[in-house]
């Protein structure tokens, strides 16, 4: 049996040979996760595998077995995916298709038996804030069949601590619709709600702190006078648990939409047919429905909670039917602050928290930064774009990016950060082996590899991945630059702009990224 360690913000792929390394290091604060993965070759397939730890160590240890998923096509240069007129995909870790291991299945003791190509494990360590600070010395043994291998792990504790309570905002948009259907659970019963909460704790582990709550949390009808209705039960639902999980952001979803990409106007479903939002008819539902949505939160004591979306990614066509419709919701919301994923900045005066694309931010970093000058806010996110060497999180692109997006947060002073595809996964989409599914029929566009979701519909339950696991690595690390930043902003700023000099240039060894996380931590103890 041959094995290997890796980082954990590294891929690790089933038909790689080896790399030797057989022991490892950890750097950790309290209050944190920290990990590495391993992989075994040479052992025969179906051949029984355990793993085991010795009791007694303050450490808490979490064992996953890694699953590979399919990459069919490759990031495109600009954004969606590569053809041959983008040129050389020199940006990418390898040339699709390829396999490679993202979700993290909860290790099944007395099930787990080894896979025809490979095996792969995830293990983590979670560092309570009780720990006393030095270092721990750790081993995991691995047995398949009658061989037996032992991986000596050093933890070295730091006095630094992740605070329990995040100052950095995350959202990724979820789909409550899809929490059911991929796991075969009758919408709205018991089970259901409780696939929700795990979802939920996937989130919050990862410290995702903002959460949404969509439309199909909120049953429409009209009384027998036409008037319309509202039932937010299930929001209260949703809402009671995930605040109860930590959660501390609601997220108001978007009010209107777009028939198609370039329309110029919104619109709106008022539970029987589709109205023109700014027309009379959409004036008279949503001064209903904000009215409700705003005496619902206020009289459950979660108003001053809120931020709240109008319509998605405004650009210049529909722009002007959007100032109308942030009039509207600021009539009836008042004293909420509209935050906004946009296309443009010219926008000023209709939104509050603007959430411009990473790459989108750098080329007009002048015009957001007078926004803030002027007392907005400045977050940003990825979806579909950006491609190339910018950071996006995508699994053809170097893992390490997943964590720095979280780097660029302090680096530029963005409190937030924003994603849509926590479990987006289309009804024909299989996310294990499709990864880049059709997005637009009309202009045969594919979603870049794993932008429709960062978790998976596993066989007992939702998987989570390595790639949230660097969210969770990548906020940590902002919360230590912010602290280090009230002690002493220059070195804190030095440290960080040493690895990420840019949200397209970055350091993408994670072996020189630890050396700079030491020195982070060093510097707080």
């Amino acid at each position: 049996m041959k094995y290997s360690v890796y980082s954990a913000s590294e891929w690790v792929f089933p038909d790689a040979e080896c790399s030797g390394v057989h022991s490892v290091t950890l750097h950790s604060a309290r209050n944190a996760n920290t990990g590495f993965q391993l992989k075994l070759t040479d052992i025969p397939e179906h051949t029984p595998i355990s793993v085991s730890h010795p009791f007694g160590s303050p450490l808490i240890l979490e064992a996953y077995r890694l699953v590979d998923v399919m990459v069919e096509k490759n990031t495109g240069r600009v954004g969606f995916t590569w053809s041959e007129s983008d040129g050389e995909p020199e940006y990418v870790t390898r040339r699709a298709p390829f396999r490679v291991y993202d979700p993290i299945r909860p290790y099944r003791n007395g099930k787990e038996f080894a896979g025809a190509e490979a095996s792969a494990f995830y293990f983590c360590f979670h560092i309570p804030q009780s720990v006393v600070p030095g270092d721990y010395a750790e081993e995991i043994t691995v047995t398949a069949g009658d061989e037996s291998i032992t991986v000596p792990v050093t933890v070295r504790v730091y006095r630094a601590e992740v605070p329990p309570m995040e100052t950095l905002d995350v959202t990724n948009w979820f789909s409550v619709g899809n929490m059911a259907r991929s796991h075969k659970a009758e919408p709205w019963s018991e089970e259901h709600w409780e696939i929700i909460r795990r979802y939920g704790a996937l989130m919050r582990r990862a410290r995702q702190n903002t959460f949404w709550v969509t439309r199909d949390l909120t049953q429409v009808s009209k009384d027998e006078n036409g008037n319309y209705c509202f039932d937010f039960s299930r929001a209260k639902r949703l809402i009671e648990m995930y605040l109860d999980m930590g959660f501390t952001v609601i997220e108001g979803t978007q009010v209107a939409y777009r028939q198609g990409w370039n329309s110029e106007v919104f619109h709106l479903w008022d539970g029987e047919r589709e109205l023109q939002a700014t027309s009379i008819d959409g004036y008279a539902y949503l001064s209903r429905y904000l009215t409700a949505w705003r005496n619902f939160l206020e009289e459950n004591g979660w108003y001053d909670l809120l931020i709240q979306h109008v319509a998605d990614e405004p650009h210049d066509k529909c722009k002007n039917d959007y100032f109308r419709l942030s009039s509207i919701v600021r009539q009836y919301l008042p004293g909420v602050e509209i935050i906004e994923a946009v296309e443009i900045p010219d926008l000023a005066g209709a939104v509050d928290i603007w959430v411009p694309k990473d790459h989108y931010y750098e080329s007009h970093k002048e015009q957001y930064e007078a926004f803030r000058a002027a007392g907005n806010t400045i977050w940003f996110y990825t979806c579909c774009f950006p491609g190339g060497h910018f950071m996006n999180r995508l699994l053809d692109k170097p893992l390490i990016e997943v964590r720095y997006l979280h780097w660029g947060n302090f680096k530029y002073r963005m409190p937030g950060f924003l994603h849509w595809g926590l479990n987006h996964y289309y009804d024909f989409q299989d996310p294990f082996e499709n990864t880049t599914p059709l997005h637009d029929k009309v202009n045969i566009k594919y979603l870049p590899a794993g932008d429709s979701h960062l978790v998976y519909p596993g066989d007992d339950g939702p998987w989570s991945s390595m790639r949230l696991e660097n969210h969770c690595f990548g906020a940590q690390d902002y919360e230590l630059f912010s602290i280090l930043a009230g002690k002493d902003e220059a070195e804190a700023q030095s440290l960080c702009d040493s690895m990420v000099r840019a949200f397209d240039d970055f350091e993408k060894d994670p072996a020189v990224m630890e050396e700079t996380r030491i020195r982070l931590l060093e510097a707080l103890n």
